[in-house]
């Protein structure tokens, strides 16, 4: 493994040289701005963001279709009945989401448009044949809220109300794809959208000699990106089963405060709740089984026949709204605008039910998170009152510390394996080994393996609703990154680099050849592993750690689930390489341009196998319930 990780960046150039041998890509500037260094390191930034960006999305102008703006939807939509055009859409992004789980979009899009008919048929099937994408997560969430929207909910399929086509449908999706890409893209410089070729070549003149405008413009891109790469995220059943477990059914971390809240995370889930979080994960499960494959709709008879009365109560009362519910939700979030990446309603409320008592779930996987994952920390949160009381603001501290203690019990499985090249030293051995009158800031991990110093904190911090949803500013990210990461985690990472220079660690050797990694592991709903933001933290944090005099990379800030990915790769593949795999990412991002962790192993040629532990953590879970 050493040895093909020593050529990587090499590889990755030849890589970058093949892909743009031809020239670069229409619309890009072909002379390089004048904040890269060389033509080689914007060539890799190209590719680098062309990978981020995955599989490009079909318009409805891009494939010389009319598209229909809001008001044609509207009208279109207006002709449909509510319930079964809901179920078509919902079912189509069940199957969506299973195959992305086992990577078969592609397939799963070429079987859906070989039923399309006509004109359509004829300028769409080549696009997909070619790999690009019709109904990305975004666009189908957004039809989602407009068929709820517009649909008629009187009446039923007769001869006048057909049910949804599939042209009518991809269409529908296509030109919402249309109006995301202009949210995405738009710019004081295009007075027309798409743009034209004269606006394209005044917009890369500008940004090809005006930093600030590159800045402003980075910026502006990355709170969209931030927002996109978090709905368009995969989630996996089996970690977010393994992580239910090790969030709520294992005792407090012994140094999380807990009185007002209870003696587990599960004790408080029933204190703030009066419910069994057994019973909510277990009905989450089973509304999960038999809804994944797209059957979507279900009586909420039958379930009471074999559900706890509690967690249905549950269900109905704070995860379920009725259409006239839901309609009112979606018109005052339609009067604030910034619709594409808007889905917190849906995460919280994942069912919809109608008046004969029955139930549809809007995406499995949304009723999954909201039964069995992340948004039963908010579910409780909120129960007992947020931050506002005491119990709210303790039970905030007290999650703060299971994270930190799920990041952490990743490092120890990792420094097991790889016995003895690693060396892992902990937060409370620092300061023991450092502190003399003042307790010294120090990070919560350092592990060391030959010359990588690997130095980790976890922080569980979130992206804000509004970042996460793609309304905030650039102003916003700014704040929250400087405050969060800047001032406070990078000082600590930096406090860390200089004691370990200066006090050293036993068996351990901190000298001239030492390659630091600063790195914080964030939860999955953090800032995601965007190139932009990358860069933007790159930028950032050398006033902080760039002058150290030392061998410092450009700090990473990892989701905990790329982090379990890491973890996997190693256990099967290469157990003493996980200081290693980790740090010759963070320099590949410091040397040329950043890149996504997947990129990254894609350039290395290794698979991602999972880790055996997610699946024992899930095995667990089952038997407590």
């Amino acid at each position: 493994m050493r040895e093909r990780m020593s050529v990587l960046a090499q590889r990755y150039q030849r890589m970058v040289s093949r892909q743009l041998a031809g020239g670069l890509p229409a619309g890009v500037p072909r002379e390089r701005p004048a904040w890269f260094d060389s033509d080689e390191q914007y060539e890799a930034f190209l590719k680098s963001t062309a990978d981020e960006l995955g599989p490009q999305c079909i318009t409805a102008t891009s494939v010389g279709v009319e598209p229909l703006d809001e008001g044609a939807r509207k009208e279109l939509l207006g002709g449909y009945v509510l319930r079964p055009t809901l179920e078509f859409i919902c079912k189509v992004f069940a199957q969506w989401d299973d195959a992305a789980l086992f990577s078969r979009i592609g397939a799963f899009e070429r079987n859906l448009v070989r039923n399309l008919t006509g004109d359509l048929s004829v300028k769409v099937k080549p696009q997909v044949q070619r790999g690009n994408i019709v109904m990305p997560p975004a666009a189908l969430t957004q039809l989602v809220r407009e068929a709820i929207e517009w649909c008629d909910d009187t009446a039923v399929v007769d001869a006048d109300h057909k049910p949804l086509s599939v042209n009518d449908f991809v269409h529908l999706v296509l030109s919402i794809n249309g109006d995301q890409e202009r949210e995405h893209g738009a710019s004081e410089y295009f007075q027309s959208w798409p743009p034209t070729d004269d606006e394209l070549e005044k917009y890369n003149a500008a940004m090809s000699v005006d930093d600030d405008m590159v800045r402003s413009e980075m910026k502006r891109r990355l709170v969209s990106d931030l927002a996109r790469m978090q709905v368009h995220a995969t989630m996996v059943p089996d970690l977010v089963l393994g992580d239910t477990y090790d969030t709520w059914f294992k005792p407090w971390p012994s140094n999380a405060p807990h009185d007002l809240i209870g003696d587990t995370p599960e004790e408080a889930f029933r204190a703030a709740t009066d419910v069994s979080l057994r019973e909510v994960v277990k009905l989450g499960l089973k509304l999960w089984e038999q809804t994944k494959s797209g059957e979507v709709t279900f009586d909420l008879a039958s379930m009471s026949a074999e559900a706890d009365a509690k967690a249905l109560d549950l269900m109905r009362n704070a995860a379920s709204l009725t259409v006239t519910q839901y309609r009112k939700r979606l018109a005052q979030e339609r009067k604030k605008g910034d619709l594409s990446h808007r889905r917190y309603t849906f995460t919280e409320r994942p069912l919809i039910r109608f008046d004969d008592d029955t139930c549809l779930a809007i995406r499995p996987t949304w009723v999954l998170d909201r039964f069995c994952g992340s948004q039963l920390y908010w579910h409780t949160f909120f129960a007992f009152g947020t931050e506002k009381d005491p119990r709210g603001e303790q039970f905030s501290q007290a999650m703060n510390y299971v994270f930190e203690d799920s990041v952490g019990y990743v490092f120890r499985r990792c420094t097991r394996r790889a016995r003895p090249v690693i060396t892992l030293i902990t937060e409370k051995e620092m300061q023991q080994a450092w502190t003399s009158k003042n307790t010294p800031s120090v990070c919560d991990w350092v592990l060391v393996s030959g010359k990588y110093c690997l130095l980790v904190d976890a922080t569980n911090h979130w992206l804000d609703e509004k970042m996460a949803q793609g309304f905030a500013d650039a102003d916003d990210y700014t704040a929250d990154v400087e405050e969060t990461f800047i001032n406070k985690k990078f000082q600590q990472l930096k406090s860390t680099i200089e004691l370990l220079a200066k006090n050293g660690w036993e068996g351990c050797q901190f000298d001239d050849e030492t390659v630091y990694v600063p790195m914080v592991v964030v939860p999955n709903s953090g800032i995601p592993p965007a190139v932009m933001a990358d860069v933007d933290i790159k930028l950032r944090a050398h006033e902080v750690l760039g002058q150290l005099g030392k061998t410092v990379t450009s700090p990473g800030i990892l989701i905990y689930r790329d982090l379990q990915v890491f973890e996997g790769v190693c256990e099967h593949r290469t157990p003493r390489s996980f200081v290693e795999l980790l740090a010759r990412w963070r320099l590949l991002c410091t040397q040329t341009m950043p890149v996504s962790p997947q990129h990254f192993l894609d350039l290395c040629g290794v698979d991602r196998p999972m880790g055996k532990y997610p699946a024992l953590a899930r095995s667990l879970l089952m038997k407590r319930l």
